[in-house]
């Protein structure tokens, strides 16, 4: 009998032991890369954990690389250079005061980390595949069970492009969004090779090649009723109906000036629809206003403009609870070294001006993102539009010069 008891508590113990480990606690990640010489890149694992059921350590993590010339592969060992950094869409209040799951309190929570380090190929090939998997995925609404293995995948092209960096993702990378109220979600990319990207909802995966077990009424290319994205942009917009957690995976794609594929990356992360009292802000129905200086207007929210131009345009936000104050920020000063935003007051509407010159250089097709936040506690209410800017090349080599007469021009 003493035998029977210790038996079944130490099951027990490995029950509870082994589903704490096994829990579902991921809601996303991707793997991005940055060339730094020949045949040489920064390799970055970016994960994303609930803080909930959190038990990821910083130690090292392995990611495959893989290729079709025959090539050898080389063992790619993580460091570990950002661990249990918080990044919930939480107030400040809430945050500052430690209320979150990350400081043990009761509002949901999501930690990032990332692993990096600087790793040199064997040498060319068309197709080099950085991959990444483990388990678990958060259970969601659009998936089967409740402890699903993720598994996202990095293409690099280093033939067509050697010197190929991938896309920088600088949105908010968990969004929760409130049941019954219009999404727009941009993912604020920033291309640094002037590529063109192209943006598809794909399956998610659980393996190379092999799809996670999707719920009835669900798929990758719909994972949420209604979505819809648009391919120049990466704008996501749905209104979301069902309460929960909806994994979506989104593949970002780039080709050259001549059309070439020459990498992509899956950015693989999770919209969780909360029940909310408060009303986020609006996205600008009318687009762009007051347009001012070079460059035309060819739509509600696209510029096109030559090399050299100097732009200037405002957009007006709104928010159904007129206490709230509005916050908006852009990547628009990543995009363009110099550029300002400048937001007119903090009470709907709220006007902000948004300045910019079109240096030479600049990508054929850029993505102008434009968040905006409210104060809402404890989750705060977020929107953004996506700006296109088609740029058309120039010969132009700087601004004119007036020179006084007699003077000779060197």
């Amino acid at each position: 009998m003493i035998l029977y008891f210790r038996n079944l508590i130490f099951s027990a113990f490995l029950f509870v032991f082994c589903g704490n480990l096994m829990a579902s606690h991921v809601p996303g990640g991707n793997i991005t890369y940055e060339y730094v010489g020949p045949n040489t890149w920064v390799i970055t694992l970016t994960v994303f954990e609930d803080c909930g059921n959190s038990f990821m350590t910083n130690a090292a993590e392995q990611i495959t690389a893989t290729n079709t010339c025959g090539l050898n592969s080389p063992n790619i060992s993580l460091p570990n250079i950002i661990f249990q950094d918080e990044v919930s869409q939480l107030c400040p209040l809430i945050l500052n005061q430690g209320q979150s799951e990350c400081s043990g309190g009761t509002f949901p929570g999501v930690y990032m980390h990332v692993w990096q380090d600087t790793i040199t190929l064997p040498g060319p090939c068309d197709s080099w595949v950085f991959a990444y998997d483990d388990c678990c995925r958060n259970q969601s609404v659009n998936l089967v069970g409740i402890s699903n293995d993720y598994y996202f995948e990095t293409v690099l092209n280093s033939v067509t492009a050697p010197a190929n960096s991938s896309p920088i993702i600088t949105s908010q990378p968990i969004p929760y969004n409130c049941i019954n109220q219009p999404v727009n979600y941009n993912f604020g990319v920033i291309e640094p090779d002037g590529d063109s990207l192209h943006f598809s909802l794909v399956d998610a995966l659980e393996q190379p090649g092999v799809s996670a077990p999707y719920a009835a009424g669900y798929t990758g290319p719909s994972p949420i009723n209604g979505i819809a994205i648009n391919p120049n942009t990466g704008e996501i917009t749905f209104t979301p109906t069902i309460q929960g957690n909806f994994v979506v995976v989104v593949l970002i794609e780039e080709f050259n000036s001549n059309g070439d594929l020459v990498g992509s990356i899956m950015q693989d992360f999770q919209f969780e629809i909360i029940a909310c009292t408060n009303i986020g802000p609006s996205p600008p129905v009318g687009g762009i206003i007051n347009f001012y200086g070079n460059g035309i207007l060819t739509g509600p929210f696209d510029i096109q403009a030559c090399d050299g131009d100097s732009i200037c345009f405002d957009m007006e936000f709104t928010d159904a609870n007129p206490t709230d104050s509005l916050f908006v920020s852009s990547n628009i000063t990543q995009l363009f070294p110099g550029s300002s935003v400048i937001q007119n007051g903090f009470f709907s509407p709220v006007t902000a001006s948004f300045c910019m010159v079109v240096l030479p250089g600049t990508n054929p097709f850029t993505t102008i993102s434009v968040t905006v936040n409210d104060n809402a506690c404890p989750t705060v209410g977020t929107t953004s539009s996506a700006i296109g800017l088609t740029v058309i090349s120039s010969t132009y080599a700087g601004p004119d010069v007036t020179m006084c007469q007699g003077v000779p021009t060197l």
